[in-house]
């Protein structure tokens, strides 16, 4: 898209920066300058003044000059957006938008200017225009949203945060070739993607299977007010990606999730978009579909019918039947007190939480 945004000369410095191989700190004392007028600088919180181009000058070699005409540019699309009618309407719709928690999670920068904001939260989006963005191509994800305790904004952004996310991941070396979707080899792949419940390590090797299906398996941390526990789109003809997070940091919830996600992939047409907002009423029947796939695969149904049927609960029936189908004791404590069988604060020493560092690179 066209970047309709400010660029604050501190952008550039930055880049200057990493191609010089330099620490903020080292520039610092090149410059005679505290570390912080430097940062405020990167941050697009202090202007480019004339001591301070001079002092670049001497320290990184590029002229005082370009700083001064990199200031005087930012200076000027300042103005000009300022006086925009589209911007003036975007602007209006800031206090809407949980920018802040966006800011926390590193997808935006942190502006000055409610201005420079605006133009940020444009280029998260992939749009031209807040105002047009229920139009676009998160119309989906806030038409799903609306009438939730969730923020139509934050989950939007989630689920676009994951859409850069996988088209970096496409650039680099790590998809080269990237194959397309063979919903036939997922299916395939479905039992061994379930053993990985009994590990603690899973996620490489649960990328891995997904990648040689041609699925593309992403972890985007949720931000406040998004709700978000999967997603499933497809960025491209024939190419899905299937998006987690940890809203509620169980693995159970985790693993549920992700099979819901794999048989919206395994039952139901491409291009459709389907999103598992938290603690949401299941009424759309492809949506049930998927539950039950996810509910099936982690524990046939047979096995299940006759372990609830029985009703002994204790702590070693619990781990004695779940090592006797192969999943974690901790998904069979989740779907017992999904369908209140158990009591809700029962058994959950069974039950186990993921964290965040666990899908590092």
């Amino acid at each position: 898209m066209k970047q309709n945004r400010a660029i604050h000369p501190g952008e550039f410095l930055l880049d200057d920066l990493e191609e010089l191989e330099l620490t903020c700190d080292e520039l610092a004392e090149r410059m005679g300058r505290p570390p912080t007028s430097i940062e405020r600088v990167l941050k697009g919180r202090a202007r480019i003044t004339r001591p301070l181009a001079r002092d670049l000058e001497r320290a990184i070699a590029t002229p005082a000059k370009i700083w001064l005409k990199l200031q005087a540019s930012y200076d000027e699309a300042i103005d000009r957006l300022s006086t925009d009618p589209l911007v003036r309407e975007d602007l209006a719709l800031l206090d809407e938008i949980p920018w802040r928690e966006f800011r926390k999670a590193g997808w935006i920068r942190d502006p000055g200017t409610d201005v420079e904001r605006v133009g940020e939260l444009r280029t998260l989006y992939d749009v031209e225009t807040l105002c047009g963005i229920e139009n676009s191509q998160h119309a989906a994800a806030f038409r799903i949203s609306k009438g939730t305790d969730f923020n139509a904004w934050a989950v939007a952004a989630w689920v676009q945060e994951g859409v850069w996310q996988t088209l970096d991941r496409q650039k680099s070396s790590e998809y080269d070739g990237f194959p397309s979707f063979d919903r036939e080899r997922f299916a395939e792949r479905i039992p061994l993607l379930r053993s990985l419940t009994l590990r603690e390590r899973f996620w490489p090797r649960m990328r891995d299977l997904c990648a040689e299906s041609g699925i593309a398996l992403e972890f985007v941390p949720n931000v406040k007010k998004s709700g978000a526990n999967g997603v499933t789109y497809w960025i491209a003809p024939n190419s899905p990606v299937i998006q987690l997070s940890l809203f509620r940091k169980r693995a159970d919830i985790f693993w549920f999730t992700f099979f819901h996600e794999a048989g919206h992939l395994l039952l139901h047409e491409a291009d459709d978009f389907f999103i598992n907002l938290d603690e949401k009423k299941r009424t759309d029947e492809k949506e049930l579909e998927a539950d039950r796939f996810a509910a099936d695969t982690l524990i046939s149904p047979a096995d299940y019918q006759s372990f609830a049927a029985a009703g002994k609960f204790s702590h070693h029936s619990i781990i004695d039947f779940a090592q006797s189908v192969g999943v974690h004791p901790g998904v069979v404590v989740g779907r017992l007190h999904h369908e209140n069988l158990l009591r809700r604060d029962f058994r959950n020493d069974l039950r186990f939480s993921l964290t965040e560092s666990m899908f590092s690179d």
